[in-house]
């Protein structure tokens, strides 16, 4: 369709399906165009087949003037069409990429995560009236994960309760010189 309303100088003729230079098929000459798509004959058909965007340029030949091309083709007048230069694709994605894309065997990536420093666990004070007046309702009332023992077994320690009569859950970890590792549960019941 472009190119039977842009050639110049060149006419279309519907019944044919053929274009001809215009001023001959004006003063009665049948004889058709010869198309080109990058320098290789093409007939009307297989103009459908290009697409538009990929063109890049036309040139449009109303006469041979040493009559080469017309004697081969037997036509009049040629239309030659470019398209444009497609470049080698580069592929999307590198070997490396790809590869790590690829599931590892064997392999375990650690991140570690660095130095953290040291974290106290909250133990309220009370050393105030007014602070012995607010209600205390943790759930964890004790933690130290540095307890020492003595070499009888035995240790001191130092918390409050929270507010409240109930049976309390004593959960005793730990670990020896040697690395044997112990653990011991215990109830006791509080009763205000």
């Amino acid at each position: 369709m472009c190119l039977s309303t842009l050639l110049t100088g060149i006419t279309y003729d519907s019944q044919t399906q053929k274009y001809y230079v215009s001023r001959d098929y004006n003063s009665g000459g049948r004889v058709p165009v010869q198309f080109f798509l990058n320098g290789m004959a093409i007939d009307e058909p297989g103009l459908n087949s290009i697409n538009v965007i990929d063109i890049e340029g036309i040139e449009i030949f109303l006469k041979d003037d040493l009559g080469t091309v017309s004697r081969m083709y037997q036509n009049n007048g040629v239309v030659s069409i470019y398209t444009k230069k497609i470049e080698a694709k580069k592929p999307r994605m590198s070997l490396a990429e790809i590869e790590k894309l690829l599931p590892k065997s064997n392999v375990i990536d650690l991140f570690p995560l660095g130095y953290i420093k040291e974290r106290k666990f909250y133990t309220p004070t009370y050393e105030t009236p007014e602070s012995k007046a607010v209600n205390d309702l943790r759930t964890t009332v004790y933690w130290n994960p540095k307890v020492e023992v003595t070499e009888t077994g035995e240790t001191a320690l130092d918390f409050y309760n929270a507010d409240g009569n109930g049976r309390y859950k004593v959960i005793v970890e730990g670990m020896d010189d040697t690395g044997n590792i112990g653990r011991k549960v215990i109830y006791y019941e509080v009763r205000l």
